[in-house]
């Protein structure tokens, strides 16, 4: 599994700002943008225009635009492996230009075939072998069905040091290849021996539904030994970017737009027995974010039913905090006023508008009964476990009750601490109704649990108050191109403008746009390329990596080769990186559930529209952009350019509107 795109990697180590100003001193700050003369033509007043928020630039006089690596090719005349390599060096990133050897898929390949031949085994075993009775037994106690047992390949380990050793040697597979895949541990002395001994057997597929791991559930009664193992980390398997039960629910986690997050694989598996299909596990107490990036690719809304006891309420936070990072926030209009920025409203008219950000997704938290697991609910009664789905905390109910129960408030010491902790958390909210909803219920739980208290609301509301400067912060979009502001810009002609060598790097990106799906689907339906072909232009595609992997494979796509032939071709005749892009996006695309042959025209169409939508959405963004830097008869040209731009959104979203109402009648 490829964590992440090297490409990506490297743009998100670059300061855009910084890069240009090494070429360009002249570049100086308006609001929340840079201008100055354009490098690739003539020109006496600035129309190159840099948005640092979205590591976007474009010249209005000349028309160019890109990102970065885009900027250093054409000002060091190089090509994209070129501009790519020399980025890498400034971003402090080793760039192996070494091609993959075809050995080394040959070798996956391999260890996953171990893992598959251990699989069956470990079945056998649990179905067939006299001594998986008491693994039987066991099944059949927590009243899993012979079907389940099946689709889920479960299997038994017999209590023996070397039989499924002896008998992956006996089908050709190495004692190596064997402690490569994890399936084997080497003792001190260096002699390898049987990982699962008198365990029932849980295999980790990836999203592909391969086997990367195994998981054991110890049958025996020795109390020294751990009630779970998994296999070590591997070449195929990672732990924390794993989720069990994945392959089977993506589906259904699309189809529902809910996933349901377990603790347990017991939990996970009789959850799809019951026909909870949307439910995956953690692995642990608390989901990691490479988890939630896999769950964010097919859906934003989130249910975290983990074990009702201590460790799985602080696991409960761990993945809450987690997931609050990982999923995107979007700026939305505000009450709050201290929240006021500039915005466009339209081609040249601006307003004041208060906007605050918003996480977009919805976590929530199911408050399971103490003493009972989610395979015990699921079992007892299923229609109990789905009220328990629908009537799920939303995630600041969840924290304002954790909080609160941990402070008993039998002293003034203690309203402190639960006012500090508390307010805190409240003064993350930026909705201001809402953050005095709980305020309110925050000085009612002071007056009831410790009696008549002299904190008031009013003084529960400075406190908060105290804390908004340095808990609330402007969220970073990367989805929308920033407008004109000219607040800012008066602001910035005052005071001096930040340092360049200060600025702050931005995080590696976490979300996938448009554009990506379309490049993931172009790699995964290969057969089907003529369905983008005919309706694309390459240069359509905004991110230089996409548009190098476009041409690519518009360039391959006269010969025959299959959908590995394909990465093995890139990492022969592209860039490491670029291989290593593709592969990132190739991977992903497997991880999706398959799109039906006969839709996939619609699916390329309904990208490709989107993709102009957004075109035309940053295009009259930039103008918007443009208009309040210019004056006079420049302006009308501008104008011009927008309500042309606003026909070419229209029609977009108009025609996706009608296939989208086509598709559902």
């Amino acid at each position: 599994m490829v964590s992440a795109s090297p490409v990506e990697l490297i743009k998100s180590k670059i300061d855009l700002v910084q890069l240009v100003s090494g070429y360009l001193p002249g570049l100086k700050k308006s609001g929340r943008n840079w201008w100055a003369c354009c490098p690739f033509h003539a020109e006496k007043t600035p129309s190159f225009c840099i948005w640092p928020e979205d590591d976007r630039w474009k010249c209005f006089g000349c028309g160019l635009s890109g990102d970065a690596i885009a900027f250093t090719m054409r000002m060091e005349n190089l090509d994209f492996p070129g501009a790519l390599k020399l980025l890498a060096e400034k971003a402090g990133v080793e760039l192996d230009d070494r091609p993959r050897r075809p050995e080394d898929d040959a070798r996956k390949r391999r260890l996953l075939d171990v893992n598959a031949a251990a699989g069956v085994w470990f079945q056998k075993m649990l179905l067939e072998h006299p001594s998986g009775q008491y693994a039987r037994d066991f099944v059949e106690g927590r009243h899993l069905t012979h079907q389940t047992v099946l689709d889920f390949q479960l299997g038994y380990a017999p209590d023996s040091w070397d039989a499924l050793r002896s008998h992956l040697s006996g089908l050709g597979y190495n004692p190596e290849e064997q402690l490569a895949a994890g399936i084997l541990h080497e003792s001190e002395r260096g002699q390898p021996y049987d990982r699962f001994r008198n365990r029932l057997i849980f295999p980790i597929r990836d999203a592909g539904g391969h086997i990367v791991a195994f998981g054991g559930r110890d049958l025996g009664t020795d109390k020294k030994s751990a009630k779970f193992i998994n296999s070590p980390q591997t070449e195929l398997f990672d732990k924390s970017a794993t989720l069990y039960g994945l392959d089977r629910a993506k589906n259904a986690i699309r189809d529902r737009d809910l996933v349901i997050v377990v603790e347990g694989y017991m939990d996970a598996i009789m959850a799809h027995q019951y026909g909870e299909a949307n439910a995956v596990c953690s692995m642990g107490t608390s989901l990691t974010e490479r988890q939630l990036e896999q769950i964010k690719r097919l859906t934003t809304n989130l249910v975290l039913a983990l074990d009702p006891d201590t460790a799985g309420d602080a696991g409960t936070m761990r993945g809450v905090e987690v997931a609050a990072q990982v999923f995107d926030q979007e700026l939305v209009p505000a009450l709050a006023a201290d929240a006021g920025q500039l915005v466009g409203q339209a081609a040249g008219i601006y307003r004041l508008v208060p906007l605050q950000a918003k996480l977009k997704a919805d976590i929530r938290v199911m408050e399971l009964p103490r003493g009972k697991d989610p395979d015990e609910v699921l079992y007892e009664d299923v229609a109990v476990w789905r009220q328990l789905v629908e009537q799920a905390l939303p995630l600041l109910e969840y924290k304002f009750r954790q909080i609160v129960a941990r402070h008993p408030l039998s002293s003034a010491r203690d309203k402190v601490a639960l006012v500090e902790e508390l307010g805190g958390e409240l003064a993350q909210i930026p909705d201001r109704i809402e953050r005095h909803h709980y305020l309110g219920r925050l000085a009612q739980h002071l007056s009831r649990v410790a009696g008549p208290s002299s904190i008031t609301e009013d003084d529960l509301n400075s406190a908060v108050a105290r804390l908004l400067p340095a808990k609330r912060s402007p969220a970073r979009r990367r989805d929308v191109p920033p407008a004109a502001d000219d607040g800012a810009a008066e602001e910035s002609r005052e005071q001096p403008a930040r340092p360049l060598a200060a600025a702050a790097k931005r995080p590696a990106p976490l979300g996938l746009d448009v554009e990506d799906f379309l490049v993931m689907r172009a790699l995964r339906y290969l057969d089907d390329a003529h369905l983008w072909r005919q309706n694309l232009r390459t240069d359509e595609v905004a991110k230089s990596e996409n548009r190098e992997v476009l041409q690519f494979l518009v360039a391959r796509m006269d010969g025959e080769f299959t959908s590995a032939d394909l990465q093995l071709d890139a990492r022969a005749r592209l860039p490491e990186a670029v291989a290593g892009h593709i592969e990132f996006l190739h991977d992903l695309a497997y991880q999706e559930p398959e799109i039906p042959a006969a839709a996939r025209q619609a699916e390329f169409e309904r990208l490709v529209l989107k993709l102009r939508a957004q075109a035309a959405s940053r295009s009259q963004a930039e103008r918007a952009t443009l208009l309040a830097q210019s004056e006079g008869a420049r302006s009308k040209d501008v104008e011009a350019g927008a309500v042309e731009d606003l026909a070419v959104l229209h029609q977009s979203k108009s025609e996706l509107i009608r296939r989208s109402v086509l598709a559902h009648s």
